[in-house]
């Protein structure tokens, strides 16, 4: 994909399949995504859990949105970082 494309560009193509959009959408926000994790989560492993979930859902969401997703997705984040701050506290990680 060229660097210059726009964000809404590359959520339409997704949205008609095309995985090389979609890839390029992750390129851009998985560093977002995993930043916001770790703040809410506070350790690298389930921030990285937490920001792979979230842009797993975004791509879920794709199909049924019609505008960019992915830069709305912090809030998504936020929801997946507290429920595994939530479950940390009652699951250890081997369960």
């Amino acid at each position: 994909m060229e660097a210059g494309v726009d964000d809404a560009y590359l959520v339409r193509r997704a949205q008609e399949g095309y995985l090389d959009a979609y890839a390029e959408l992750v390129d851009r926000y998985s560093g977002l995504a995993y930043r916001v994790a770790l703040r809410v989560v506070g350790n690298h492993h389930d921030a990285e859990d937490v920001a792979q979930e979230a842009l797993v859902a975004a791509w879920q969401q794709l199909p049924v949105e019609v505008k960019p997703v992915l830069p709305g997705t912090v809030p998504v984040l936020e929801w997946f970082a507290e429920e595994r701050g939530h479950e940390g506290a009652t699951h250890s990680p081997h369960d």
